[in-house]
């Protein structure tokens, strides 16, 4: 399934992918975009370790972070110098498929649109998740957001509402978009109580959800 899933995404041949990109935070920053890209790279990872995947990550402040080998190169959130830098690196190191993982405050300047620098230079593949769909968004929120519609070969959406607001909202093409649901790492179910003492919440329900 998920052979086939790569092939609808990128647009090009399983067989043909060799390498994939993923783009965006990566821990140890604390990011819930750290985590989850974290959690894309590995899962894909133990499905299909013979194909190399690597990860550019995004910065927020000037030291970085101890990152692991997973990360080839890193990025200076205000720096769109670094940005072109990143899509050179790509375009010359044997990528296939970019996977960038999208929201506006991650990336520099304008509603990040600094991210559209490197998008535009890159001569692969992309697909992009996004993590905020807004309704009503700004001028430049909805300049930056079309840009990446047009840019990207397929566009992920983790909520069926999502993929609504991406028709109406932004008139993107149904072909494009693929309906994916968040998901979390597979683990054991252990006792909550013990969780939910340390909380404060003994004796109540707790839903989880992401927003």
């Amino acid at each position: 399934m998920l052979k086939r899933h790569l092939k609808l995404q990128s647009g090009r041949n399983f067989d043909q992918i060799n390498k994939v990109a993923f783009i965006g935070d990566y821990l140890p920053r604390k990011c819930g975009i750290a985590t989850f890209t974290h959690d894309l790279r590995n899962a894909y990872y133990e499905a299909h370790g013979e194909i190399k995947s690597v990860v550019i990550a995004v910065n927020d402040n000037k030291d970085g972070y101890a990152y692991s080998q997973d990360v080839v190169f890193e990025m200076e959130e205000q720096d769109e110098v670094s940005y072109m830098r990143a899509a050179d690196f790509i375009n010359n190191s044997g990528v296939d498929v970019v996977c960038l993982q999208h929201e506006f405050g991650i990336y520099g300047g304008p509603c990040g649109v600094m991210i559209l620098s490197l998008l535009k230079a890159l001569r692969v593949p992309i697909v992009t998740t996004l993590h905020t769909i807004l309704m009503e968004p700004s001028h430049d929120q909805r300049t930056v957001m079309n840009s990446i519609l047009s840019i990207s070969t397929r566009v992920v959406t983790m909520a069926q509402k999502g993929k609504e607001i991406l028709q109406n909202v932004y008139h993107a093409s149904d072909e494009k978009l693929r309906l994916i649901p968040h998901g979390i790492p597979e683990m054991e179910f252990a006792d909550t109580e013990k969780y939910k003492a340390e909380l404060g919440l003994s004796g109540h329900k707790v839903i989880l959800t992401f927003g």
